[in-house]
């Protein structure tokens, strides 16, 4: 399983530093989202651990 993470994670960290997935209409916040999102979903980060990781002074500054 943990291969399957890394693969999630190294395809998230690409479409990051590339920017977006034209083919799929993604930019860079979508790439992170999805990749969070999946990682939550495959049970590789806990979910109270990624709320935890939330900075909320950084996600919903005005």
């Amino acid at each position: 399983m943990s291969l399957l993470w890394l693969l999630v994670i190294v395809l998230t960290l690409i479409g990051v530093a590339v920017g977006r997935y034209p083919w799929l209409r993604m930019n860079r916040a979508t790439i992170a989202l999805v990749g969070a999102t999946t990682l939550i979903a495959l049970r590789a980060i806990p979910l109270e651990e990624a709320y935890q990781a939330i900075d909320m002074n950084c996600s919903f500054s005005p």
